[in-house]
């Protein structure tokens, strides 16, 4: 018999298999924890959704329909194997895990987060790899196709079945080698005119700091547009050109070159730094463990200033 309506409640089914195991509604809702009117009002809207009386008094006790006699099996072996799943994921160990992890980031998400990373796989689970790459155009596509497990970096776009999780924020400061000319009078119109290099990694122009200029009428010259971090730190620090980057970034960089931190002399907007990855990945313990070694690792390294 098929059921009436399709929409069927999973959480009476629990239910459903008490009263077949006691055959009475009271001894059901002693087990279940429940009223003996809750379980009569679950057997009730169980009838309508299995278009079936499944179980019938027959004397003190509720015999089972013909259906409810074939179904009980099945019953039994669909919550035998949500509790199994429970069970394994309840008994997650990182210590038995062999896997491999694809990594999508950026070069300077790299220098910041996965040597901590590393350090808490080797810890945790001395069998586990991590392959990263670097974040492109197409890490949206990858994600959708699970060629990438997670992915950190900023504006992230919305697409089917991708989760983004905002784990950090910052701010763009000024980098420029230590002698550069303008390191002692450095204000708007000298930075528009400077020659700049654009990090983009995605490999697309402009960016946030070329709309703050355009609001105040003014524009800036790319004159080398890269496509990660550490090239650009190294070009300034033997050319006059300039660069922006985050600040968690830039004070890497200026620990390694000669290197000169500053403010940028025009307001622009902060960055928010997000995790993204396939959602049918979310309740994987495997890689819900892996995620939240990624985010600890981020988070630690945004928090220095």
């Amino acid at each position: 018999m098929l059921m009436a309506d399709r929409d069927v409640d999973l959480a009476l089914l629990p239910v459903l298999h008490e009263l077949l195991r006691t055959r009475s509604t009271t001894l059901a809702a002693e087990r279940l924890g429940c009223t003996q009117s809750s379980a009569s009002h679950a057997l009730a809207r169980l009838r309508t959704q299995f278009g079936d009386p499944l179980l019938v008094r027959v004397g003190r006790v509720l015999a089972p329909t013909r259906f409810a006699e074939e179904l009980a099996p099945r019953l039994e072996a669909v919550l035998g194997g949500i509790a199994a799943l429970v069970d394994e994921r309840s008994r997650f160990d990182p210590a038995t895990l062999d896997r491999s992890f694809s990594f999508a980031g950026t070069d300077f998400s790299e220098l910041l987060m996965v040597t901590a990373v590393v350090r808490r796989l080797s810890a945790e689970a001395p069998a586990v790899d991590l392959v990263c790459s670097a974040v492109g155009d197409e890490v949206e596509r990858q994600l959708q196709d699970r060629r990438v497990d997670l992915a950190f970096g900023t504006g992230f776009r919305e697409r089917t079945g991708l989760l983004v999780k905002t784990v950090a924020t910052d701010g763009l400061v000024l980098l420029m080698r230590a002698e550069h000319p303008l390191r002692k009078r450095l204000d708007l119109d000298r930075y528009a005119r400077a020659g700049h290099v654009l990090v983009a990694p995605r490999g697309t122009p402009g960016g946030r700091i070329d709309v703050a200029l355009a609001a105040v009428g003014k524009q800036r010259r790319v004159v080398v547009r890269v496509s990660n971090f550490t090239t650009a730190a190294a070009l300034v620090a033997e050319t006059d050109l300039v660069t922006a980057m985050p600040r968690a970034c830039a004070r890497v960089m200026a620990a390694r070159l000669p290197l000169l931190v500053r403010p940028l002399p025009l307001e622009v907007p902060p960055y928010a730094f997000s995790l993204a990855w396939n959602d049918q990945l979310s309740r994987d313990p495997a890689h819900r463990w892996f995620r939240s070694i990624v985010e600890a690792a981020a988070i630690a390294a945004f928090a220095v200033k």
